[in-house]
């Protein structure tokens, strides 16, 4: 319970339970005797306590049995533990996608089948306790999701699985609890590939265009699909597919695939009712082989049926389902149902990947992990991943395929010595590999040098490092454990940037890549000298090639500054590295190697703005902060005018806000309301720390203690919340942006990324591609307000600049990364 006295008289508990569940960390406390697992109990009376973001602050909500909110309350401060007393509950481990971004894959033991489906979640989408249908078919190791969920993504990864093993999306219909996954995936740029009917993938392109405000060109030129045609095999990965539309509200379709002899049909939503189809028939509204084909696709030989039964009348009702014959029901599983009647002889689709169902063909094939390179659409897609590849010509791909070696290691065994991982590209094909240090019982396998050892044929005498090395790697300490799953790779760091990753780091020297998978690896190897021939004939490869450090003797107008100062920004420029600059924006990190050296090899170049200089309030170009500050300056609009009235109105609004909250601010929730003023403080406090005066041999800014201090669970924990802060500043710099809210005093410092990409997009791409404005911003502060500008500090900044057209390329070679920055003029 709370003491009424020590809440503020004028404290208002209202807030979005939206709000809360994004802070990251909760506990869920239940009555005595109820089982969370159970989902009535699990939606049942409860009280959820929320941690925030910033780690002292605490909202609880009173649950009844209706699973509704009946009480709310907030807490801020510290709990004093005695010695021995620990806080237990709340939820603290890192999220899976850090985990997958910071340890390489995640570990798993899935072996994914060459025929066969995982479900991930088999009930409706009225359902609120159970998980929306979703299912991914397996066809030759890869995957291909049907109707994924919002969270496929998170899923996968939760399940153990590698998201770049989805190659493909099949859409039966447009129903929002089976496209918006889609939607979220083409939104992500993940390279997959969309099949569905042209009727379906128009209206899928058209609602999605009309609920995200961007053209249906722009969503079309993001992805790649496939037309499924009626009547006609397509036939995609090895498999055979057969559609057909089934019987639903809006147009639906049903597919037969086959494989080695095996099949499997998938019947979508439908109306499966043989007596009321025959009425359709007879009155004329189905035709006769129309009507045939709905009762028959529902029961044809196949050795899988999975078979809907949502809610009637546009779903097959249960009832049907019961009256089948016993031969029928033993190869059906039901999806798309909270539930199934006990004794009726039906069962619900198993979940998860350790109940994936596997079909082994039953005609000759080859081995699932043959050696021979013999599946090249394989090898493409793998490459595909790997910088520079995707730039090579035709001829100069064929002599890729042709110097690749295809090998398979059994658990245990040695992939990729220490003494090769800097002379080998090694892509993981299947199964999930390991670091695991070399050992020896003895130092006798050393040189005089403290080097390793190698007999006559080559091979590596010691396993174990020098005697006496401290040597502290620069990405991992020596006690976490680095995995490679398929898609995964490693090799030279020019072609692997991850340092975790790469053959390169101070981890490579006492560190073999080991087979982990219990059945095994199968991995493609190139040789380092035949990857710099071929790469000879790409393009990029040769920019990156040209890439050179600035000339630390140039003139870049220094003068105005204080020593120290122009000391800080020629230690900026001398250490220049846009790949530690990237790392220090809580996006741009997150670019994929193909991404992040890619943007290296951009046509940028190193500018000096001087204080109260403008960058420009074009934004024509994009600018990556590399020293010093800039702020956002509002442009001030004439006395009397309409902006000015405008603008008059609104900062009378944010005043009232802000003392609205004086009386929150006590408890410090009202602080989290006033995002303007929380956000100015968090960037300001970070220019502090980007900025501090150091001296030039020491203005090297690394992420070590950062990556040292999140190797206990504490630093972790820290991460994560930071993690959580970086995400909600950028989300509330793109509303503000939107809505063209005042931005006045905002500072950016190094790492930060300025561009108006709106703006630049709609300049270059012509007028079926591009977006107008009236589509992105508020319809009623159009036209009322000049664009702010982005001014120089007073110790004036270095910026990274790069061209429009070169940056707006670079975009649409990578459709995620172009949806992530749309709508936004910074990102911190």
């Amino acid at each position: 319970s709370l003491d009424d006295s020590s809440v503020p008289q004028d404290f208002d508990p209202k807030w979005n339970y939206s709000e809360v569940v994004g802070w990251g960390e909760v506990c869920v406390l239940y009555p005595s005797g109820k089982d969370p697992c159970s989902k009535d109990d699990r939606l049942g009376t409860r009280v959820e306590i929320f941690k925030t973001m910033y780690g002292k602050e605490y909202v609880i909500h009173d649950i009844d049995e209706n699973n509704t909110i009946v009480g709310k309350a907030f807490l801020d401060g510290f709990a004093k533990l005695e010695e021995g007393q620990v806080v237990d509950g709340f939820i603290e481990e890192i999220p899976l996608t850090e985990v997958f971004n910071r340890k390489g894959s995640i570990p798993t033991e899935f072996q994914p089948p060459k025929f066969g489906l995982t479900v991930f979640g088999n009930s409706h989408g009225f359902d609120a306790g159970g998980s929306t249908s979703g299912y991914v078919l397996w066809v030759n190791g890869r995957g291909i999701m049907i109707d994924p969920p919002p969270y496929s993504s998170a899923t996968l990864m939760k399940e153990g699985i590698n998201p770049a093993l989805i190659i493909g999306i099949i859409l039966t219909h447009c129903h929002a609890d089976h496209d918006a996954g889609a939607f979220v995936t083409v939104l992500a740029g993940s390279p997959v590939v969309i099949i569905t009917t042209p009727t379906i993938y128009k209206s899928f392109i058209t609602k999605y265009s009309a609920l995200s405000k961007l053209s249906s060109g722009l969503i079309e030129k993001s992805h790649r699909n496939i037309y499924a045609i009626i009547g006609q095999p397509l036939h995609f990965h090895g498999a055979i597919f057969y559609f057909c539309y089934s019987l639903h509200s809006i147009p639906c379709i049903c597919f037969r695939v086959e494989l080695g002899g095996r099949s499997m049909v998938f019947t979508g939503d439908t109306l499966y009712n043989p007596p009321l189809l025959k009425k359709l028939e007879k009155d004329g509204i189905l035709s006769k082989t129309r009507a045939k084909l709905l009762c028959d696709w529902s029961t044809q030989p196949c050795d899988y049926i999975f078979h809907e039964a949502g809610v009637p009348p546009i779903h097959t009702p249960i009832s049907i389902l019961k009256e089948l014959d016993d031969e029928i029901k033993q190869r059906m599983y039901i999806v798309h149902t909270a539930s199934v009647p006990e004794g009726c002889g039906l069962r619900c689709a198993p979940t998860g990947t350790a109940e994936t169902l596997r079909l082994e063909p039953n005609t000759p094939h080859e081995n699932f992990f043959e050696t021979a390179s013999s599946n090249f659409w394989f090898q493409l897609s793998l490459f595909s991943a790997i910088p520079f590849v995707t730039d090579l010509t035709y001829s100069a791909t064929m002599d890729l395929l042709e110097v690749v070696r295809v090998k398979f290691f059994e658990k245990g065994a040695i992939v990729v010595p220490q003494a090769r991982r800097k002379d080998v590209l090694c892509v993981i094909w299947e199964g999930t590999c390991h670091e695991r240090p070399v050992v020896s019982s003895t130092n006798e396998d050393f040189n005089n040098d403290g080097d390793y050892e190698f007999n006559c044929l080559g091979s590596l005498n010691c396993r174990k490092r020098p005697v006496g090395s401290n040597e502290i790697d620069d990405s991992d300490s020596d006690d976490d454990i680095i995995f490679w799953s398929a898609g995964d790779w490693s090799g030279p760091v020019s072609l692997q940037p991850e340092k975790i990753l790469c053959g390169e780091s101070k981890r490579t020297r006492t560190h073999d890549i080991v087979a982990w998978s219990s059945f095994g690896v199968k991995a493609i190897f190139v040789e380092k000298t035949d990857l710099k021939r071929i790469l000879q004939h790409s393009p990029l490869y040769k920019r990156f090639l040209s890439l050179s450090k600035p000339n630390e003797n140039d003139s870049w107008g220094f003068g105005d500054l204080d020593k120290n100062q122009a000391a800080i920004h020629r230690a900026a420029i001398r250490d220049f590295n846009l790949s530690n600059l990237l790392a220090l924006n809580s996006t741009l990190k997150k670019l994929k190697p193909v991404q992040k050296t890619h943007f290296q090899c951009l046509e940028g170049k190193l500018r000096y703005i001087s204080p109260e200089e403008c960058i420009g309030s074009s934004m024509e170009n994009a600018f990556l902060l590399v020293s010093g500050t800039a702020e956002l300056r509002e442009n001030v609009p004439a006395p009397g005018s309409v902006a000015a009235n405008a603008r008059l109105v609104q900062e009378n609004l944010k005043n009232e806000e802000c003392s609205r909250i004086v009386g929150k601010q006590k408890c410090g929730f009202g602080a989290k309301l006033n995002g303007f003023h929380k956000l100015t403080q968090r960037l300001h406090h970070r220019a502090e720390r980007m900025t501090k005066k150091k001296t030039p041999n020491s203005n090297n800014f690394t992420l070590r203690n950062i990556e040292t201090l999140s190797n206990d669970l504490y630093g972790r924990r820290i991460s994560r919340r930071k993690s959580v802060i970086d995400r909600n500043n950028n989300v509330l710099l793109s509303r503000m942006f939107l809505k063209n809210s005042i931005t006045d005093g905002l500072i950016f410092s190094k790492g930060n990324f300025i561009c108006n990409v709106l703006d630049m997009h709609s300049s270059v791409y012509s007028s079926e591609e591009r977006l107008s404005d009236s589509n992105m911003l508020d319809s009623n502060m159009l036209g009322t307000f000049e664009a702010p500008q982005f001014v120089a500090g007073v110790d004036g900044c270095v910026v990274f600049e790069i061209p429009k057209e070169s940056f707006i390329g670079f975009l649409g070679s990578y459709p995620g990364l172009f949806f992530s920055l749309l709508g936004t003029q910074a990102v911190i």
